[in-house]
């Protein structure tokens, strides 16, 4: 008995020894397989740190090691961990089989399993913006408009349909599609959602070419009115205005003609002139009086044309330029040649235009400075300083504007002093300041105008806190005929505030200070894109830069009239930021103690969309006078200045 337990004894133990012996084996197999791929000659002495860390390929391990140990009887399983590189080898051998599993570190099975999930996850992504933009166009093509906009919703956040998305068949836009379908409304909100007006299908067509060669006129016009660019052309070399003349649509060609920019002499790719392309004779008429309109602005022409080569003077890369090929005493006569053409074109626009002097005209009369007696500093404008100067020879009082000549050369505004001049001189109106005389000297320039004492409406307001609606809808009628007749003029004021508004002596409301006046804007909605003005003064799209007009105004009237009967502006907030995100975002709070007339008025005159604001329309000023507010308002009187403001 004794004898087998001894030989039972005998046996375990030889098994455990063997059993040790083949883990020993794995063991010195694996990390021999480590140095036979570590290292390039096998029994190679490995120094402890190694220079180089030892490249591994666990799994060309996991070959080697199942070749290697197929040969053991015995049933195996344990652990290996590589603490260099946290990777856990689980070794099972059984009925001959060894079986290795790999285990990676946590982190890095982490890092693989995000990889897997944001690579998907983007490709998802794609597919669903793809999907929502293709919906957004073939809504565009069926006018739905209510999911067009479902799809625009800002709460969509990065899932919102892409405006600008085109289509992959034809490059055609959601603008494309609603102007070549004449969908007014459409059109209206994706412009105001900042659609790429001038977006190029794969035929190099506009949106406007499209609207024009269906010849829906209402789409053209307001195309044209949000800033369209009408003298691109196609494929063919066809502009919208060739379009227009294939059409034979003489309400189009009337809507083209009236366009500043518009550049009649572009031909297509036959050679051709838009006007070559039409045969209609009362369409060639409307043609030659347009050319005729053009040759009786000829010198303005010329003065803008100077003013833009005086621009590029002053740039500091012509400057460099010319330094290269002439002396320095060479470009200041050059200078001085360029101020001396501008200065007589000046003055001989101005003989042209009238005598604005009601004594004499510049020929008749010489005006210098010594012909005033000069007071003291009433106020600064735009860019200059405002003196109460008296004439000597009548004792008549006048403002006199000083303008710095190096001033407006060196800080590029020339623009803003032509501007300016050019406005005041040729406008006579009732409720507009008048320019009387206008010269200059070798440092500056003085525009004399007409002194109104009453100051204006900024002082009133600081004084009173608050105006009565009486009084509000008095001074806003007088302003409403002083932007109508500059909007009549293709002019748009954007700088309307109350430190603007300046009053007679018999309390009349005058507008004045036109530094930031545009000239040339045939638009209603968009059409300028410089970034100017007050900051509480700024209407939404001048913020967004994307293009301003006549629209503009009215807006800013909203302004004053409400920072008139409230008090303050409306947004008003001292910190900038915030300013500028309540004027495009914030909810506007109008007080309860204004009429329900004047809180219409504000609610449409103070709309974002400029497409939508009161006045935007072709009727401009006429759709403001129509408004309930102005119903007491006999517009004639005002005109007439028979109401009494004192």
């Amino acid at each position: 008995m004794q004898n087998i337990l001894e030989q039972k004894c005998q046996k375990k133990k030889k098994n455990q020894k063997k059993k040790k012996k083949d883990k020993n084996s794995i063991i010195e197999s694996f990390y021999g397989s480590i140095l036979d791929e570590g290292s390039q000659i096998k029994n190679q002495q490995i120094p402890i740190f190694p220079s180089k860390p030892i490249q591994i390929n666990p799994e060309k391990q996991v070959q080697n090691l199942n070749k290697t140990f197929q040969i053991y009887n015995s049933d195996i399983k344990f652990q290996i961990k590589n603490k260099d590189t946290g990777i856990n080898y689980l070794f099972e051998q059984k009925n001959k089989k060894l079986r290795i599993n790999i285990r990676y570190p946590l982190i890095q099975r982490k890092k693989e399993e995000e990889k897997k999930y944001t690579t998907t996850a983007w490709v998802d992504w794609w597919q669903k913006k793809r999907q929502i933009n293709q919906q957004f166009l073939e809504n565009s093509k069926q006018n739905n408009i209510e999911k067009c906009l479902q799809l625009l919703d800002k709460k969509l956040a990065d899932q919102k349909a892409e405006i600008n998305t085109k289509d992959s068949l034809n490059g055609w836009t959601a603008l494309h599609y609603s102007a070549y379908n004449n969908n007014l409304n459409l059109i209206s909100h994706l412009l105001f959602h900042e659609a790429i007006i001038d977006s190029l299908s794969l035929q190099n067509q506009t949106p406007l070419m499209l609207s024009t060669i269906k010849q829906n006129i209402d789409i053209v016009q307001i195309l044209i009115t949000a800033g369209a660019d009408i003298n691109i052309q196609d494929f063919q070399q066809n502009t919208a205005f060739h379009y227009s003349c294939i059409a034979g649509n003489q309400k189009l060609i009337q809507i083209f003609l009236k366009k500043a920019s518009l550049n009649y002499n572009l031909v297509n790719n036959e050679g051709k002139k838009a006007l070559d392309l039409c045969e209609n004779k009362n369409i060639k008429q409307d043609f030659f009086s347009y050319m005729n309109f053009q040759s009786e602005n000829q010198q303005k022409v010329k003065i803008i044309e100077t003013q833009k080569k005086l621009n590029q003077i002053f740039q500091k890369g012509n400057i460099q330029n010319l330094q290269k090929k002439i002396s320095v005493i060479q470009i200041q006569i050059q200078i001085q040649i360029y101020i001396y053409i501008y200065i007589y074109i000046y003055i001989l626009y101005n003989q042209k235009i009238q005598s604005i002097s009601t004594h004499s005209n510049f020929s008749e009369e010489k005006i210098d400075i010594n012909t005033f007696n000069i007071f003291g500093m009433i106020g600064k404008g735009s860019f200059g300083e405002v003196f109460l100067v008296e004439k000597r020879d009548n004792m008549q009082l006048y403002a006199m504007k000083v303008l710095q000549k190096s001033k407006i050369l060196n800080n590029n505004l020339t623009k803003y002093a032509l501007t300016e001049r050019n406005i005041l001189s040729s406008i006579k109106h009732p409720f507009i300041v008048k320019l009387v005389y206008a010269f200059q000297n070798t440092d500056k320039l003085f525009l004399i105008l007409n002194y109104c004492p009453g100051g204006d409406l900024g002082e009133l307001l600081q004084k009173e806190k608050q105006l009565s609606e009486q009084q509000v809808l008095n001074y806003s009628a007088e302003i409403v005929l002083a932007l109508e007749h500059l909007h009549s003029k293709d002019i748009i004021f954007r700088d309307l505030k109350p430190d603007n508004i300046v009053l007679d002596h018999q309390g009349h409301a005058l507008l004045t200070d036109f530094g930031l006046s545009k000239e040339g804007v045939l638009e209603n909605a968009t059409g300028a894109k410089s970034f100017c003005g007050s900051i509480a003064y700024l209407a939404p799209e001048m913020l967004k830069k994307c293009g301003h007009g006549k629209a503009v105004d009215w807006y800013l009237l909203g302004v004053v009239i409400y920072e008139l009967l409230v008090g303050i502006p409306p947004y008003y907030s001292h910190n900038k930021d915030e300013l500028f995100y309540n004027i495009q975002n914030a909810q506007l709070k109008l007080p309860d103690f204004l009429s329900m007339e004047s809180r219409s008025l504000l609610k449409s005159l103070l709309q974002r969309n400029p497409i939508k604001r009161l006045g935007s329309g072709k009727g401009d000023a006429e759709e403001i006078k129509a408004h309930p507010f102005f119903k007491k308002i006999n517009w004639k009187d005002v005109e007439q200045r028979f109401i009494f403001l004192n």
